[in-house]
């Protein structure tokens, strides 16, 4: 699978701009994921969702919107998608959606596959890690996944991916602190910036804007 994350998804780092075109030209259909901004008022979850779909659009993508929260009592039906766009949000509520909804397996059956695109911005690049504990902070309960199966992040990264970092408006110097504290691996990066992983490879490489 080809991994990209960011702090947001823009058109302002021309190499994350290339890599998304060309796997466009590739594999069309795209499912962008909103879930983790379901707990933010509707009308700001859908002015994210519109804005990232015609950027997904400009570069070649048919895009579809997918609530995994549709999913929870029925079969997930996302096989027709080669590529999936994760909007940023609430990491934990982001996170119980994928295990509830299986989501979080189909990824996982992914994994060693090259036509497969992931694309998360902020909570969607965060649950790419393996633990999500430095993101528990004081006045903010992350309850939900806590009565899930897993506790942790997907895995797919052997180290948290800090987004936003440098940016006050974030909470990314708390997390990075708690990280600290509890000895787990990290790496930050700063709005712009993403990361590309081959997830069959575990290979890796950073795009600074």
């Amino acid at each position: 699978m080809n991994l990209y994350l960011s702090s947001w998804f823009s058109d302002n780092n021309p190499a994350f701009v290339n890599h998304l075109k060309e796997f466009a030209s590739k594999y069309k259909n795209l499912a962008i994921i909103p879930d983790a901004r379901i707990p933010y008022p509707r009308e700001e979850m859908l002015a994210a969702i519109e804005r990232q779909k015609l950027l997904l659009e400009k570069l070649g993508f048919i895009v579809e919107v997918v609530y995994l929260k549709d999913y929870f009592n029925k079969p997930l039906e996302v096989s027709k998608f080669n590529a999936f766009h994760i909007i940023g949000g609430s990491t934990f509520t982001l996170r119980q959606a994928m295990q509830l909804s299986g989501f979080d397996k189909y990824l996982w059956s992914l994994k060693d596959k090259d036509n497969y695109l992931y694309s998360g911005a902020s909570a969607g690049a965060l649950v790419m890690g393996k633990d999500l504990t430095p993101l528990e902070i004081e006045g903010y309960d992350p309850k939900g996944i806590y009565d899930c199966e897993s506790k942790m992040g997907l895995g797919f990264l052997d180290y948290l991916p800090l987004p936003h970092f440098g940016n006050p408006i974030h909470k990314t110097d708390i997390y990075l602190a708690n990280a600290k504290k509890l000895n787990i691996p990290y790496k930050t990066f700063c709005d712009g910036d993403f990361i590309y992983v081959d997830t069959k490879t575990s290979e890796g490489k950073f795009y600074p804007l």
